[in-house]
């Protein structure tokens, strides 16, 4: 889900709990699957 976010009211800290939300469910997907080692 991408949302955009106004240039004038910039807000990394939720761009960075998203992108590390994104990390986790992708390394979780690929712990579940077996794949990371």
């Amino acid at each position: 889900m991408f949302v955009q976010i106004p240039v004038k009211e910039p807000k990394p800290v939720v761009l960075r709990q998203i992108f590390v939300d994104e990390l986790y469910g992708i390394s979780k997907l690929l712990t579940k699957n077996g794949l990371t080692r």
